[in-house]
Formats: structure tokens, sequence, C-alpha cells
């Protein structure tokens, strides 16, 4: 029995330690008297909100960014970071968390500029540089062959990636006219040679959306049986079979 009397200060002595760490414990979460204390954050799914919209807890600094976005919406977050329900330390000495996000700006915007007196190929390349779609129509003109005369819509107009601007081109002083056949229908390589075979040209070939066979043409720039001149350039617009 001696042995185990020995045993009990030592029992007690370590029930009081333990006591006192415990009430430690508890006084420190309620006054806080270790110092500084950290505190457990998680991050929130910012994606897809409208970032004016979105209350921002008052422990995260956020830093934003904005990129051109086509298919976001305009003011929407499209990525953060650190990722959403990541957690976080705060402290009295760092009491806030940062936060990277980038915002939607939506399409990216461009500015038409004059190309009013420019060689049509020269305009066709700067619109192609720009995510633009150039479209030709010649018409009869003193000017010099191969000119720009006009654009529709028209210089200084917004435009998104895209967007069609089409380059009203001078032929040239004509010597001779030809009348304009209707190629609608005819497959693309048959349209072409009806075209030559009346001394005009296929300037270029657009696909679009339609209900016809692939390949088919399904409208010209120039209205048949209207007279042009010969060397005419026309653009066909043959169907890539994906219509409703």
């Amino acid at each position: 029995m001696k042995p185990k009397n020995r045993r009990m200060p030592w029992i007690a002595l370590w029930c009081f330690l333990w006591a006192v760490c415990a009430v430690f414990v508890v006084i420190d979460d309620l006054f806080g008297i270790l110092g500084d204390r950290a505190k457990a954050v998680e991050i929130p799914d910012l994606c897809g909100s409208v970032l004016e919209s979105t209350e921002i807890p008052e422990w995260m600094e956020l830093t934003v960014s904005y990129t051109y976005d086509g298919g976001t919406e305009i003011g929407r977050v499209i990525s953060q970071s650190p990722a959403a329900g990541t957690r976080r330390k705060l402290s009295e000495k760092s009491p806030r968390c940062h936060v990277s996000v980038t915002v939607s700006m939506g399409r990216e915007r461009i500015t038409l500029p004059s190309m009013e007196g420019l060689d049509a190929r020269e305009a066709a390349a700067w619109l192609r540089e720009h995510g633009l779609v150039a479209e030709r129509v010649y018409v009869r003109s003193d000017a010099k062959r191969g000119t720009v005369l006009k654009t529709a819509p028209d210089a200084s107009a917004t435009l998104h990636r895209g967007d069609t601007v089409r380059l009203t081109v001078s032929e040239g002083t004509p010597t001779a006219t030809v009348t304009v056949p209707d190629v609608r229908g005819l497959s693309r390589s048959d349209a072409a040679m009806e075209l030559w075979r009346c001394g005009l040209v296929t300037d270029s070939v657009l696909e679009v959306d339609s209900e016809l066979p692939t390949g088919t043409v399904v409208r010209q720039s120039h209205q048949p049986d209207t007279a042009v001149a010969k060397g005419t350039r026309l653009t066909l617009y043959v169907s890539h079979g994906s219509g409703a």
C-alpha cells in the first residue's frame, strides 16, 4: 500500500496543472491575454458574380484586373485567386486576405478608321488583323481600280470582333458592260464558271447558314440581270449546310 500512497501526490499535481491550463485557455479565449490570435476564413466563390453588386467581406483585400471576353457579360468575374473554398488564417498582425479577380469587359471594341482612298487589299488586310470580316463590292468609278470609295459602316463606327465591314471598291472606268447572270442554286464551281463565261470574276466566297446543300450558292453580291462593267468582281455566299 505504501508505493501507491507515494504516487498520489504526483497524480494530484498533474490534475492541478491540467486544471490550471484549462482555466488559462478559457480566460485567454475570453480576454485574449496571449495577444495575437489567428482566425480561419474561407475564400468565397466570386466567379460568375457581378462585382459591383457583390458584397465583399471586410477582411478581403481585392485586386481587380480587366480583360475582353466575348462569352462573358460585362462586369462579371471570370476567374479568381486563391480559388473558392481555400482557407486562410487572419491575425491582428495580418487582418486581411489578398484576393485577385479578373473581370470581363465583354467583346473587344474596335474603332473603324477611315479607309477611303486606300487600296482594297491593304484595307482588307487591316480588317482581318483586327478580327473583322472584309466584304468587297466593286462599282464603276473614275477612281483608280482597286481604290476604296467608302465603307459600311462609316469611319469611327464602334465594332466587335467578327463583325463585317463592306468595302465599296472602284472597278475603274469600264470599257464594256455585261449582264450579271443568276447563279443562285448552282454549286460553287459551276457558279464561278458561269461568271467567268460572262466576263465576270469571283472575288470572294463567304459561307453562310442555309438549308441548301453544302457548297450551293445562296445569294450573290450583284443582282441578276443588271449591267456591270466587264471584269466586275462578285462575292458569292454559299451554304455550309448548318441551317436549322
